[in-house]
C-alpha cells in the first residue's frame, strides 16, 4: 500500500513524485521493443555512471576496504560493470509483466 509509509503516515509530496517518475519510466520503457529498452537502458546506465561522483567515491572506497589487492583501475572496471549491470536490468524489469509461462523460456537462458 503506497498510501502509507513505514511509519503510518503519507508519504511526502517529493516521495510521491520520485515514485509516479519512475513508474511513468518503467511504463515507457515496458512499452518499448526489448532491443530499444536495453539499448535506451544502456544510455540511461552511462549517464548515471557519469553524473554520481560522490557514489562512485563510496564504492571506490568500499572496494579497496573489501578488496584492498584490487588497484584503482580494477575498482572503476568493476564500477562501471555494475552500472552496465543496473541498466540491463532496468531493462529486464520493465518488461516482467509481459512475462508469461509460455514465453519466459524465450528471454531466461
Amino acid at each position: 500500500n503506497y498510501s502509507q509509509d513505514a511509519k503510518g503516515s503519507k508519504p511526502s509530496l517529493r516521495l510521491r513524485v520520485e515514485y509516479l517518475a519512475i513508474l511513468f519510466l518503467i511504463k515507457s520503457l515496458g512499452a518499448l521493443p526489448r532491443s530499444l529498452t536495453q539499448a535506451l537502458c544502456q544510455v540511461i546506465a552511462w549517464l548515471g555512471y557519469f553524473s554520481c561522483g560522490k557514489l562512485k567515491l563510496i564504492a571506490h572506497r568500499n572496494i579497496s576496504v573489501a578488496l584492498p589487492q584490487v588497484n584503482k583501475a580494477q575498482r572503476g572496471k568493476i564500477i562501471k560493470g555494475v552500472f552496465k549491470n543496473l541498466g540491463i536490468l532496468l531493462a529486464e524489469f520493465s518488461h516482467f509483466p509481459k512475462l508469461s509461462a509460455s514465453n519466459i523460456a524465450d528471454v531466461v537462458v
